[in-house]
């Protein structure tokens, strides 16, 4: 079976376009006042079993608050609706990439995307790219391997 193709380029075009077209988001390069600000809520999903892979995404909590009310064309998101939307912009971009996989015919099981609140972004352990929300705020996608 081939293996899936988890490089950066597929998980920035994956990451970008999604939000872009569900958010509005728009991303731009570092600005001098961008920096790593966290609380973050990071999401995670697994593709396949439990042996293939899992996505994980970072937003910082402020940004969060800002996708949720965007897509809900609400203000003044509650803390389970933000977290059901990120869940849910994470199993858009987990459809997305495994429609970029050289087997993405092959049926697959596709996870229920969990939510939780972090202190700050641990280091990455796979595969990542950070993009920048109007170059100040940073939003990271991260595809893992698992055993």
């Amino acid at each position: 079976m081939p293996q899936p193709r988890s490089d950066e380029a597929v998980l920035e075009q994956v990451l970008a376009a999604t939000l872009q077209d569900t958010a509005f988001v728009l991303f731009d390069p570092p600005a001098p006042e961008a920096r790593e600000a966290g609380p973050y809520l990071r999401a995670c999903i697994t593709i396949g079993d439990a042996r293939d892979t899992e996505l994980r995404l970072w937003v910082p909590d402020a940004l969060a608050v800002e996708l949720a009310e965007t897509v809900l064309a609400e203000p003044g998101a509650e803390a389970a609706q933000v977290s059901a939307t990120v869940g849910e912009l994470l199993n858009i971009i987990a459809g997305a990439w495994w429609a970029e996989q050289p087997d993405a015919s092959r049926a697959t099981e596709l996870g229920v995307p969990t939510v939780d609140a972090r202190a700050d972004r641990p280091a990455t352990h796979g595969l990542s790219v950070t993009l920048w929300a109007s170059g100040v705020a940073p939003i990271t996608l991260e595809a893992v391997q698992r055993a």
